[in-house]
């Protein structure tokens, strides 16, 4: 499930049009340090968070968007301005510190993010939808620059750890067929395969013997019916018998 999430995430993160230059583009070793420990550091603005009813979707990303910069705009007609903050982008996940204080404010893990959405007609603006199944929230961010080499970061990182997810899982699978196959062999080889058994023959089905069939076909022949006899005519006077007689009378 976590593997199929991360699939399109990082599918839907690739579809967007931010690329890096050749010169910016890192290998899996580089990626695995750079977002170890700390991670990536940006500093930013937090727009808002504001509770959702799916866990995906840019219309839904849209409409909060939307709606928690209107928050933030009336906020700032009296005088409160957006909290200064700093994000971290690494194995863990995204956390979101206060910049005055250093104090961890939201910590929002990889399988907790769902989605990420870009504003289209806000080059620093970004949201993205966290939490668990019925309760999910979107988070707005403003960085203090461009967004895309935010989102960028955050692309890389779900690309490879579905990456590395994917090859373990491919191993272990691999892994499980060997044992299978070696099961197998090795009991061919024991030949625990194969055995003998005695059992009653059955008489109705059991096949004739040369000898029984020749007494059957003796018996047959015996009994036969007669359904031709040998017919005999009576005997017919000759010509000379005949001719005997006439003389006679």
């Amino acid at each position: 499930m976590v593997t199929m999430q991360l699939q399109a995430l990082s599918q839907h993160l690739k579809s967007q049009n931010y690329t890096r230059s050749v010169g910016q583009r890192c290998g899996e070793q580089a990626l695995i340090k750079r977002f170890r420990g700390d991670g990536v550091q940006y500093k930013a603005k937090l727009i808002g968070i504001e509770a959702v009813s799916a866990a995906r979707g840019d219309k839904l990303c849209q409409d909060s968007m939307v709606k928690l910069k209107g928050i933030a705009a009336s906020a700032r007609s009296r005088g409160q301005h957006k909290q200064r903050v700093f994000l971290t982008v690494s194995f863990c996940g995204i956390q979101i510190y206060d910049e005055r204080s250093g104090v961890l404010q939201h910590h929002h893990s990889v399988h907790e993010i769902s989605y990420i959405a870009r504003d289209t007609r806000d080059h620093r603006a970004f949201g993205y939808v966290c939490g668990k199944e019925g309760n999910h929230k979107f988070v707005a961010i403003k960085t203090i620059h461009s967004a895309e080499p935010l989102i960028l970061e955050l692309r890389d990182l779900f690309t490879l750890i579905y990456d590395i997810k994917h090859r373990e899982e491919e191993e272990k699978k691999a892994q499980k067929e060997r044992h299978c196959e070696q099961a197998v062999y090795q009991n061919i080889s024991q030949l625990d395969l194969f055995g003998d058994m005695a059992t009653p023959p059955d008489i109705l089905s059991m096949p004739a013997s040369p000898a029984n069939t020749v007494d059957s076909c003796c018996r047959r022949r015996q009994h036969q019916p007669q359904l031709l006899t040998h017919f005999s005519p009576p005997a017919v006077p000759s010509v000379n018998t005949v001719k005997l007689l006439k003389y006679t009378v």
